[in-house]
């Protein structure tokens, strides 16, 4: 059987082989003007200038007249532990950020729904497709085994939604229940509060159309689930009641991970409605070609239609998504579930009756869960922390579910978001993008910026390579913590729990001495590197409390440890990899006092441009071997700026990579041991 052509202008081939290929790589979106002739090529174009995002004209040139360069490739999908790849779709990539990768698939006649077709989307949502995923999870995958049954994170209350009318009832352990994630918004709507209360919690009950219509939708899709109960935060939390506004959310991680399948309204904010239920309709499915007797769609990919929501945006809501052991997404095109062992989206058919892989499942959030505990919380905590949230004080807040799931992987308690047992390599998070100080929360955490974070692997390559023993060895800060104006270990073996073993993934272990470290080994080292005093008086700096300047406030972070003083250059050392600038961000130089080059830092470039020297062209005094090898002859450093001096009271503005060698002979000012502390 011969290739057969479905674009003679770029030769786009059916391969013969079920093997991933490409088809072609780089032409320009200027060359697919769609022929009259060409239906492949009327596909794309409508493809990549659809939605709201879309910038790109009629020429194929971006918003700044730029070429956009385009990729298409053959990729396999659909497969399981037991068969091979079951279709393929064409993945289609661009230059240009607005425009998400496409795939473009066959549509399945109404008689045959053939297994990774495409089916047509209507303006009503496809129940009948929500009914038989929920019962195929339910039957087949393990989502179920993660119930968990805790009665002290049992919500409060629930509401009853199995009558004519609905009203709030007590909740009690056992009760089958939805859970719904949604935006608020900002107009005024129906909530429980003190006044409310007796209305909302009568025998007699509420017409089910005086809540708003997000919640209306939400308790139709539950009812026809056969589920009789709902949780939302908006009516089953007395919104005017601190205690129980604490003690609610405090419970976040249990609520929602204890729902039978959480509904998230991803289409608008509560006033708006469900798109696809009730009275909301959906725009019809329109991007469709018939090419050689065949007709076939392109979509863009599951992670790109929750992203591009308002709903996806939301602080509250990563936590709530994240913590759901099954979830049915609804976005303002398609209805779409996601939970440990499928994605599924409906306007693809796929199998139910086994677990199987798709490309839509490549970007779900809960592979972010999986893998060891330390890469599930940097992915979760990057995730989440350059999200929107109404109040800048809720960022812990909507933080505080998911982190005590993401504390018992790693077997540690949290500090401002930091996970205490593995507290000097948590303090290694670095910007991502620029954004403002959030006052509520320590500087020296991720929690304190309004801005996205990340731990970054090129930065950091040499410490994970074997965590544990960078810990034990390469570290030597003794971190203490305000509370009540004295003075705590951050990691106190006595009352944190341990785990056995040096496996290279395991935090500080227990021992005689402070974070369980080898102090002889770390003595070595420090005089090793920076040529110090005899080792008992270096050890005298880093574990004798009695000299600390006490704390003053609360979030304050106080070390001892060895500083120096360099200044700030516009040079930078910039590569594919480790590129010198980011959204809001610059990488800048750091120079020692003979002006050479001894670092990099990151920081908000419209904050530190103008304080920084000018550009210099020299960095070879401390690199006397490759610069592939830099890594082995650096610090990671918190650069700071003062708060109040005289009391040495600092804030973190960004971590640094400085060669070691220029704390002992390049610092500004004569270096040496000094307390810190940070707020």
């Amino acid at each position: 059987m011969g290739e057969t052509s479905l674009c003679e202008k770029f030769n786009v081939q059916v391969p013969e082989t079920a093997e991933s290929s490409v088809v072609f790589s780089d032409p320009h979106l200027s060359g697919l003007q769609p022929p009259a002739d060409c239906q492949f090529c009327s596909l794309i174009y409508r493809a990549t200038r659809a939605g709201p995002q879309a910038s790109v004209g009629h020429d194929g040139l971006d918003s700044n007249g730029a070429r956009i360069s385009c990729k298409m490739e053959w990729h396999l999908d659909i497969r399981n532990s037991k068969t091979s790849a079951k279709t393929r779709r064409i993945a289609i990539f661009t230059s240009c950020t607005t425009i998400p990768s496409i795939h473009v698939i066959p549509l399945a006649t109404p008689e045959d729904r053939a297994i990774g077709f495409g089916t047509r989307i209507l303006q009503r949502a496809n129940l009948q497709c929500l009914d038989q995923w929920f019962r195929a999870c339910k039957q087949h995958h393990t989502c179920t085994n993660n119930e968990g049954s805790e009665s002290a994170l049992w919500p409060a209350r629930l509401i009853n939604i199995s009558g004519q009318v609905v009203k709030v009832v007590s909740a009690s352990q056992g009760m089958e229940y939805a859970a719904l994630s949604y935006i608020w918004g900002i107009q005024p709507f129906l909530k429980l509060t003190r006044s409310s209360y007796e209305d909302l919690t009568t025998t007699a009950g509420f017409p089910l159309d005086e809540l708003p219509p997000t919640i209306r939708g939400a308790c139709s899709v539950a009812r026809r689930l056969g589920v009789c109960y709902i949780w939302v935060d908006a009516i089953c939390i007395i919104q005017d009641d601190n205690e129980d506004k604490e003690r609610e959310i405090s419970k976040m991680h249990g609520i929602y991970s204890q729902a039978i399948i959480t509904i998230c309204a991803a289409s608008g904010t509560v006033s708006d409605g469900i798109a696809g239920i009730r009275d909301v309709v959906r725009p019809p499915q329109e991007n469709v070609s018939e090419i050689q007797q065949q007709r076939v769609t392109a979509l863009h990919t599951v992670s790109h239609l929750i992203s591009a929501t308002q709903w996806d945006s939301r602080g509250w809501t990563f936590q709530e998504r994240m913590l759901s052991r099954r979830c049915i997404i609804f976005t303002p095109t398609e209805m779409i579930w996601q939970c440990q062992d499928a994605t599924w989206r409906e306007s693809i058919s796929l199998p139910l009756s086994e677990k199987s892989w798709t490309l839509d499942s490549i970007e779900s959030p809960y592979v972010a869960a999986e893998g060891n505990p330390i890469r599930r919380y940097a992915s979760c905590v990057e995730l989440y922390s350059g999200r929107l949230l109404t109040f800048g004080q809720d960022k812990l807040a909507a933080f505080e579910g998911l982190g005590h799931n993401l504390a018992a992987g790693l077997k540690s308690n949290m500090l401002s978001g930091l996970p205490r047992r593995y507290f000097d390599w948590a303090m290694l998070w670095d910007s991502k993008e620029g954004g403002p100080r959030l006052p509520y929360f320590p500087s020296w955490s991720w929690c304190g910026w309004d801005r996205k974070v990340e731990w970054r692997v090129s930065m950091l390559s040499g410490v994970l390579f074997n965590l544990h023993a960078w810990l034990k060895t390469r570290t030597w800060v003794i971190w203490r913590y305000a509370d009540g104006g004295k003075w705590k270990l951050v990691w106190d073996v006595e009352n944190q729990s341990t785990s056995t073993g040096d496996g290279r993934w395991n935090g500080y272990s227990g021992g005689p001495e402070p974070y369980g470290r080898d102090i002889q080994e770390v003595l070595h080292s420090i005089g090793e590197i920076l040529g110090l005093e005899e080792p008992e008086t270096t050890a005298g700096y880093l574990v004798d409390s009695s000299a600390l300047t006490p704390a003053s406030g609360p979030n304050q972070l106080s070390f001892t440890t060895f500083t120096g003083t360099f200044a700030l250059s516009r040079y930078t050392l910039s590569t594919a990899m480790f590129p010198s600038r980011q959204e809001g961000l610059r990488r800048f130089g750091i120079t020692d006092k003979a002006g050479d080059w001894c670092g990099t830092v990151m920081l908000d470039a419209a904050q530190w441009l103008h304080e920084s020297m000018e550009e210099l062209d020299s960095w070879h005094y401390y690199i006397a071997q490759e610069r592939e090898q830099a890594d082995w002859y650096c610090f990671y450093a918190i650069m700071m700026k003062p708060v109040d001096p005289e009391l040495g009271i600092y804030e973190r503005v960004g971590l640094a990579k400085i060669f070691r060698s220029a704390f002992r002979t390049g610092s500004y000012w004569k270096p040496g041991w000094k307390q810190i502390i940070l707020q």
